[in-house]
């Protein structure tokens, strides 16, 4: 049972594990009964659990319901858990992504619609993807014969904009939602005009007033104001949205560099951490509660990194360490994975600096993988700001 108080601190004091929830102290404070698991983050008072039918019947789907912070179910198991979500079950804007029992199209494919915090189907099931509902806005799916198209809904499920030619869309973001059509990316207002033409190759969501696009001329990234004026120039190989004033942009020294590093911009295109993190997977990360994860690369394991959390000075905070995932802050607490490392005995190294992209492949390729898996097992785990363990549970 959580201590009463307002619901935003209720709600920054759960933390999810597959049998539970523990506060930001790593203390288990909620724990789910028999054949619940795989609790989702709580969403506007809520959250979603996987509810697995009894061993008698081993063929059933599992199903999705939702519980308050008592553990109480809200919404009961109903909704089929089609393992195609990744965060759409949430609610946002008072709104969940829900597939029913039966809700399939002719290639029995499923069907989603959306559900209100009462559990009944507002939106009916009718499309084969959906997303969370941003700025009175969601993306829906439809597949078309051999094509997937995009759409926008409102609140309604009503389509207040829909393209033949839309290949891809973004959740809106400060009134904007980019979206594809063909080969150019553009902006359209919650009432589906166009506000930015389609004129970028590549796009992502405003933020602090800004987004990112890539110049088709100068096939760099740049960031545009709400009237799709540069206001950073294309000059980036590669940008992400700003964050808490910041962004990562990735610089080339030239344009037979393929790696590049990364450094954080403020709005005016200023350098505050001058490039410096390596483009290893993961890429750095948008700043959370005042830290950001990036990574170093990991000689064990081609394409990975070690990663650490650094400030808004570039400075890190919490050295190097994860090797498996680092997530970003959420009031006081990160998920963290390290894996084991096994002694290999042939590493991988890494390819020469500033190698063509022709010479890169040449190098992958005349490279040996070791001959077992280099990581033996890890943990999961639940980090304070200072980088010290609340929550662990080791793995095989």
């Amino acid at each position: 049972m959580v201590n009463p108080s307002s619901e935003s601190q209720q709600e920054s004091e759960l933390y999810p594990l597959n049998k539970g929830y523990i506060n930001n102290t790593g203390q288990l404070i909620l724990e789910l009964p028999q054949h619940v698991c795989c609790p989702r983050p709580f969403s506007e008072g809520l959250a979603a659990v996987r509810f697995i039918p009894s061993e008698s019947t081993p063929d059933e789907e599992p199903y999705l319901g939702y519980i308050d912070r008592t553990g109480k179910f809200v919404i009961p198991p109903k909704f089929i858990d089609t393992g195609n979500l990744e965060g759409e079950e949430n609610f946002s804007e008072g709104l969940a992504v829900a597939s029913p029992p039966g809700a399939i199209d002719n290639d029995d494919d499923y069907l989603y619609g959306y559900i209100d915090k009462s559990g009944e189907i507002v939106i009916p099931p009718k499309f084969n993807g959906a997303h969370p509902f941003s700025d009175g806005l969601a993306v829906v799916e439809m597949f078309n014969g051999n094509f997937t198209s995009f759409a926008f809904i409102n609140r309604k499920g009503e389509i207040v904009f829909e393209h033949s030619q839309a290949y891809d869309a973004l959740n809106a973001s400060e009134g904007l939602a980019a979206i594809q059509i063909d080969s150019h990316w553009g902006f359209i207002d919650g009432t589906g005009k166009f506000v930015i033409e389609p004129q970028f190759s590549s796009a992502g969501r405003f933020s602090n007033g800004l987004a990112p696009v890539r110049d088709t001329v100068a096939n760099k990234y740049g960031y545009i104001d709400r009237i799709g004026k540069f206001v950073i120039p294309p000059q980036f190989a590669e940008a992400q949205p700003f964050s808490e004033g910041l962004a990562a942009v990735k610089v080339n020294q030239n344009e037979q560099d393929v790696s590049g590093q990364w450094g954080y911009i403020d709005t005016t295109g200023l350098f505050i951490i001058p490039p410096q993190f390596q483009d290893t997977f993961p890429s750095p990360s948008s700043f959370s509660e005042g830290l950001a994860a990036v990574a170093v690369p990991n000689s064990q394991f081609r394409g990975n990194g070690k990663i650490g959390y650094i400030d808004r000075m570039g400075k890190y905070v919490i050295p190097p360490q994860f090797n498996g995932y680092a997530g970003q802050f959420i009031n006081g607490l990160a998920s963290v994975e390290i894996m084991f490392e096994k002694d290999i005995q042939q590493p991988i190294s890494n390819p020469p600096p500033n190698s063509s992209p022709e010479a890169l492949m040449e190098f992958f390729l005349s490279q040996q993988a070791p001959s077992e898996f280099p990581y033996d097992g890890g943990k999961y785990a639940y980090i304070n700001q200072e980088g010290h363990v609340v929550w662990e549970e080791i793995y095989d």
